[in-house]
C-alpha cells in the first residue's frame, strides 16, 4: 500500500514537527512508498519517501488523480497519523476480502502517555484507502475547490466512496490502527482561502 499525505514544513512548530516525525517513522515498515505533497523536507527524506511539489492544501482531484495511476491500493492520511503495529493484519484482511475502500476514524492519544488510553473523540476521518479505480472516480468527480485539510473534504470523500463502492467499503475504526496525537488547534498558514 502507498501512503499519500501533505506535510507542514519542519521548523515552524515543534509540536507539529514531533508529531509528523513520529507518524513517518510508523509508516516506514507498513507502506511500500510514502508520497508527500510539499517541498522536500530532509527530516523525512529517504529512499521510500518522495515529494511532489504543490501549493499549500493541495486539491483533492490532483491527489486522487496521482493515486489513480498506481498499481496498488493507496491511502490518503494526515501527516500526523501514527499507524499501529497491527496494521499488517488489517491490510492482509482487506486484501483477502477484496476491499475496494477502507476508512477509519482517528483514535486520539496523548503523545506523552502513549496509545493508551485512546478514544475516538469525534467523527473526523483521517484515513481513506482505496483501489486505483476508486481513486480515479474520485478524481473525476471532485470539485476543483476541494482541498485537503478543509473541514468538509473528508465528508465529501466519504460520500464519494459510499456512493460508488458501498459493497466493498470497510470501516476499520474498530481495529485501532489509526492514531492521532492530541495537539493544539489547527492553524492555517498564509495563502489559505477557505
Amino acid at each position: 500500500m502507498i501512503a499519500f499525505s501533505t506535510l507542514r514544513p519542519f521548523g515552524s512548530n515543534p509540536e507539529y514537527d514531533r508529531n509528523q516525525l513520529a507518524a513517518w517513522k510508523s509508516w516506514q515498515n507498513v507502506f511500500s512508498l510514502i508520497v508527500y505533497f510539499n517541498d522536500p523536507q530532509p527530516e523525512v527524506a529517504n529512499e521510500k519517501t518522495i515529494f511532489v511539489p504543490s501549493e499549500p492544501y493541495p486539491r483533492i482531484f490532483q491527489m486522487a488523480e496521482r493515486m489513480a495511476y498506481q498499481n496498488e491500493m493507496c491511502c490518503l492520511l494526515n501527516a500526523d497519523i501514527v499507524i499501529g503495529s497491527n496494521w499488517p493484519r488489517v491490510e492482509s484482511t482487506l486484501r483477502a476480502k477484496n476491499a475496494l475502500v477502507a476508512v477509519s476514524c482517528r483514535w486520539e492519544f496523548d503523545p506523552a502517555r502513549g496509545f493508551e488510553p485512546s478514544a475516538v473523540v469525534d467523527c473526523g476521518i483521517d484515513f481513506f484507502c482505496a483501489t486505483p479505480e476508486v481513486w480515479s472516480i474520485a478524481s473525476n468527480l471532485a470539485d476543483e475547490r476541494l482541498r485537503v485539510g478543509v473541514g468538509w473534504f473528508d465528508t465529501w470523500l466519504m460520500g464519494c466512496f459510499s456512493s460508488f463502492s458501498m459493497s466493498g467499503l470497510w470501516d476499520i475504526t474498530p481495529s485501532r490502527c489509526v492514531y492521532h496525537p492530541k495537539h493544539e488547534g489547527r492553524k492555517y498558514g498564509p495563502g489559505f482561502n477557505h
